[in-house]
């Protein structure tokens, strides 16, 4: 709408959802004309004048809920900025949008507390998107690595963790406010899938549970809290009620099917936490072939899979070895990391350098890696669910590590007698 500012907060952030999922241009675009127009409608209904003279009981409901819109919608803006243009000067934009975003939840947070407030179910709606700023800011920045953090803090960001996952619980808790189920997927993300893969500790499955049960109790078929369900059985050790829960999502929409690679990337996981390498490196190769995301990455990790199969212990179909054995595929695949990869604002997203780093050594070692599919299963910090598997996964883990171990020894000794004979010979 062109008018009201929720209902342009609304589409703006269906289509931010669509693109950041598909990556795909036009989408892309479309999502930036809905923030831009949603943008249009808040900036007209803000509070004019310096930040300085603003006083918040100067502040009409409505003027408040267009600063609380305004930042809502410039983040999402900053975010498409990064997706739309890879470059350095698209990179300084976005940053420049994020500085703005988090000033504008900062004067949203004084408002919260400064003002006067006659009318309750406003202010209920306002504080649950005060809180969910205020902490998200707090839990992402909390994310990136110590010393950029410190960077941040210096130039006014704050990173607190606890802090931000307190304020997102007290959003969530807020009943009948229009932003409290978003509370809820931000923290159920944090707690299922971020807390674990970066290693940030504080996975939560109590609150997870807490989170998700209303949740599933009320929308039994939604495709994103089945998806949830998943990550928490995995998370639980529950490997099976993990699978059938994923593929319950994959089967209850077909509209968005980003969220079916979504689902397909914690398959392919699931099944390699178990050691069945061919099925994991099958998810890979839907994703690398239907999914736009780090297209190098995926590409390295079914070749990875595949010659984990091919080369190590594992829980797979044993009998299918010899169809699959074809080590020029695996060749093939490593050949196409190095093509595939893309750098952001002159740099290299981490995964990806490793991806290419590792598809390089597999031609400098004459076609041979050593255990390719459990590393990445350790880079993805992936090795604390493997214990949940069971002691059978575990021991064909450690059966593919003597097998390594057993050939890297042989390979010392062969290399070691060539290096005799050749003296010898001299």
């Amino acid at each position: 709408s062109a008018t009201s500012m929720y209902h342009s907060l609304g589409y703006a952030t269906i289509c931010y959802l669509q693109a950041s999922m598909t990556m795909e241009r036009p989408n892309i675009q479309q999502a930036l004309d809905a923030t831009k127009q949603g943008l249009q409608v808040s900036q007209r209904l803000r509070r004019r004048g310096f930040v300085a003279s603003r006083q918040p009981n100067d502040f009409t409901d409505e003027q408040c809920h267009a600063e609380l819109c305004y930042a809502e919608l410039l983040l999402e803006k900053a975010v498409l900025t990064f997706l739309q243009d890879e470059n350095f000067i698209a990179f300084v934009k976005g940053g420049i949008k994020i500085r703005e975003c988090y000033k504008a939840y900062k004067e949203c947070w004084r408002l919260l507390h400064k003002r006067r407030w006659l009318n309750a179910e406003l202010r209920l709606h306002f504080e649950s998107g005060a809180r969910i700023g205020e902490g998200a800011f707090n839990l992402l920045l909390s994310l990136l690595p110590p010393r950029l953090l410190r960077l941040l803090e210096f130039v006014g960001f704050s990173g607190d963790r606890r802090y931000g996952l307190e304020q997102v619980r007290l959003a969530t808790e807020l009943d009948g406010s229009v932003r409290a189920p978003l509370g809820r997927i931000i923290l159920l993300v944090y707690h299922t899938t971020f807390a674990h893969i970066l290693g940030a500790g504080g996975c939560d499955l109590a609150a997870v549970h807490q989170l998700l049960e209303p949740c599933l109790a009320a929308h039994p078929d939604g495709a994103m809290f089945l998806y949830f369900q998943g990550r928490q059985q995995l998370l639980s050790g529950n490997s099976h009620r993990a699978i059938q829960a994923f593929e319950r999502s994959i089967e209850s929409q077909t509209e968005w099917i980003q969220l079916h690679l979504v689902c397909y990337w914690e398959l392919m996981w699931t099944q390699a936490y178990k050691a069945d390498w061919l099925l994991a490196m099958k998810y890979a190769e839907i994703l690398a072939k239907e999914s736009r995301w780090s297209k190098a990455t995926l590409v390295y990790q079914k070749a990875a899979f595949l010659y984990q199969y091919q080369n190590g212990a594992g829980t797979g179909d044993e009998g299918a070895k010899a169809a699959t054995g074809d080590e020029e595929h695996v060749a093939g695949l490593m050949d196409k990391v190095p093509r595939l990869y893309k750098r952001i604002a002159g740099k290299s997203l981490p995964i990806e350098k490793f991806a290419m780093r590792r598809a390089r050594r597999f031609a400098e070692q004459g076609g041979r890696l050593t255990l390719p599919g459990l590393e990445v299963v350790y880079v993805w910090n992936g090795f604390p669910l493997v214990g949940c598997e069971g002691p059978d996964v575990v021991r064909s883990f450690l059966a593919a590590v003597d097998l390594a171990s057993d050939q890297l020894d042989r390979g010392r000794v062969t290399s070691g007698q060539g290096d005799s004979a050749q003296a010898g010979g001299s």
